[in-house]
């Protein structure tokens, strides 16, 4: 009895070994856009400039290995809008390392880095050889509370289960050619739940034993803020009443993020990005969607939009659909079915 071939995951592979000189990092810059734009590090831009990046569609995940040269990842406000990625990447380095441009983060060799990709980024890779595993937001929001405060986080690198999760994740890109999409799903939901089980670990401890309490309250109330941002009374007064709280106290808890009512309006307006760009809700009028998240108007909502974003929401959705018709590819080089794959796991 004969077997039945079982169709085999989707591989993507880019390298700038067939190009020469300048090309080199201006092939990898368009390769890479679709996720991140890139510069050279000038501290290394007289160095000779290679990149490789081989990706799998791993079940509802990509995990990809990329070995490149020192250089600058950003995702701006405008690149955020212009692609519309609502996922988190979790990433380990076995050479070199990342370092946020304005300080506060280093993740070393064997740490793991949490990238959320709905906000900035701007960080330095020295030259570098690391691991990424993506994921859509959805496949975190069930379980983990506090998922929105994850962003730019790092699990040292010697704890047991980071170095479980680096094992697993090299284990499956180790098999991706040889691997059917039925194993795929199976070891997929694997390194996913690993993945979680990192975030868990992280938001369940404050970063200081005497700021326990105080930090407790800020996430309490975070939380009870991002389940009642569509209640138009949602403000300082009805904050106080439920929690008990003076006002003075609670405008110190949120004075490192701007104040609580910056607080409220940059979530709103976060979450109704999400709506502006979604394919589901792509024919419900701005107005609809300001009105949704509390604006007392179209004009409010958009003014607020443009403030935060440097875009109006008209532009922004129109900034989307234009760029998730363009083409993804970059001929005899490599491909991009990243791309794809990272719009097709949303």
């Amino acid at each position: 009895m004969e077997s039945v071939e079982q169709p085999a995951v989707e591989v993507s592979r880019f390298t700038t070994e067939d190009v020469t000189g300048e090309e080199k990092f201006a092939l990898w810059q368009s390769s890479i856009s679709v996720i991140f734009d890139v510069e050279r590090d000038e501290r290394q831009a007289s160095s000779p400039f290679e990149a490789r990046l081989e990706s799998a569609h791993i079940g509802t995940s990509l995990i990809g290995r990329c070995v490149a040269g020192s250089q600058i990842f950003r995702r701006s406000p405008k690149k955020i809008i212009e692609d519309g990625a609502d996922h988190l990447m979790l990433q380990f380095f076995d050479r070199g390392g990342s370092e946020a441009m304005g300080g506060g983060m280093k993740a070393r060799a064997g740490d793991i880095l949490i990238l959320d990709l709905a906000e900035p980024i701007e960080n330095v890779n020295a030259d570098f050889a690391n691991y990424s595993l993506v994921l859509p937001r959805s496949a975190f929001e069930a379980d983990i509370a506090r998922l929105d405060e994850q962003h730019m986080r790092v699990v040292a690198g010697d704890q047991p289960l980071a170095e479980f999760f680096r094992g697993a994740v090299q284990s499956v890109h180790a098999m991706r050619h040889r691997m059917s999409i039925e194993d795929a799903q199976t070891m997929g939901a694997t390194v996913a739940q690993l993945g979680k089980s990192l975030i868990t670990s992280l938001s369940g401890h404050s970063e200081a034993p005497r700021h326990l309490r105080r930090q407790s309250a800020l996430f309490a109330i975070r939380r009870y803020i991002d389940d009642r941002l569509m209640d138009p009374s949602l403000g300082p007064d009805q904050i106080m009443a439920a929690f008990d709280i003076s006002r003075s106290s609670l405008y110190a808890l949120f004075e490192p993020l701007g104040g609580v009512r910056t607080y409220v309006r940059q979530r709103r307006l976060q979450r109704s990005l999400r709506d502006l760009l979604s394919t589901q809700t792509g024919k419900v009028r701005i107005s609809e969607i300001g009105w949704k998240w509390g604006f007392s108007s179209e004009s409010d909502y958009s003014r607020a939009f443009r403030r935060q974003f440097g875009f109006s929401p008209r532009d922004a959705r129109e900034a989307f659909r234009t760029s998730s018709g363009s083409a993804a590819s970059t001929g005899v080089y490599g491909d991009r079915d990243y791309e794809k794959w990272l719009r097709s796991i949303a």
